[in-house]
């Protein structure tokens, strides 16, 4: 796991807000969870395709083909919440790796609306609330 920060610029104050989820995408009888949404998310490093840095220098500029998750000035859905785009890269200075994103929220996108008038968004990512995720230790096998 490799996580990425993501603050949203223009979310009013420390509040969080629930969203009611499927607890599985294919078995109804599982019921709903919360999950809360805030100012700050993390979405998977891998979710993020970095322009102008070493992912864009190895490949010439460009996002790989079908990369449909979030780019630099892109939009993307992050899953059963709402639309971001992404404004600003925080990088670290030694690596030039990005530490952080800032991004602004779309608040008539939630939970999956597309306004009249505005293109449907092809990337749907993962997120968790950075505030409210427990420190877990996760073991990946092959």
């Amino acid at each position: 796991l490799d996580p990425l920060k993501v603050t949203i610029t223009n979310w009013s104050g420390s509040s969080l807000e629930d969203f009611e989820v499927p607890r599985h995408p294919k078995r109804e009888e599982l019921g709903d969870r919360t999950v809360p949404f805030g100012k700050s998310v993390f979405i998977e490093r891998s979710d993020f395709f970095d322009l102008e840095g070493p992912d864009g220098e190895a490949n010439g500029g460009k996002p790989p083909r079908g990369f449909k998750r979030l780019l630099p000035d892109g939009k993307v859905r992050l899953k059963y919440a709402y639309v971001i785009s992404c404004d600003e890269v925080v990088r670290d200075p030694t690596t030039n790796e990005p530490v952080e994103l800032k991004c602004t929220v779309y608040p008539e996108t939630r939970a999956g609306v597309t306004p009249e008038g505005e293109a449907r968004v092809k990337g749907i990512i993962q997120w968790v609330e950075a505030n409210s995720g427990a420190r877990a230790q996760v073991m990946q096998y092959d």
